[in-house]
């Protein structure tokens, strides 16, 4: 993932999109049928709970929720902590 040089002082809060590309995205595009696989799981458990009427949504944004709970997962507080030290 290439970002602006400026991220480097000028827009450390900006690191915090770092996990969710690199280590939720990337992840996913490197497991070819991940992402479908864990979207079947969830619309299961949706539907078994009585939250049929939240599949569609889900569906609609699962990736970019996945990506965020991977790059938490993954980096932790890590960006954070870089924030604070500049």
């Amino acid at each position: 993932m290439n970002v602006p040089s400026r991220y480097a002082k000028a827009a450390t809060l900006a690191w915090g999109c770092l996990p969710h590309e690199v280590a939720g995205h990337d992840l996913l595009a490197a497991y070819p049928g991940a992402l479908d696989e864990l979207l079947g799981r969830v619309k299961t458990v949706l539907n078994e709970n009585g939250l049929s009427h939240t599949v569609k949504y889900w569906e609609r944004w699962f990736e970019e929720a996945t990506a965020d709970v991977l790059g938490v997962l993954n980096m932790g507080p890590a960006p954070l902590l870089l924030w604070l030290v500049f």
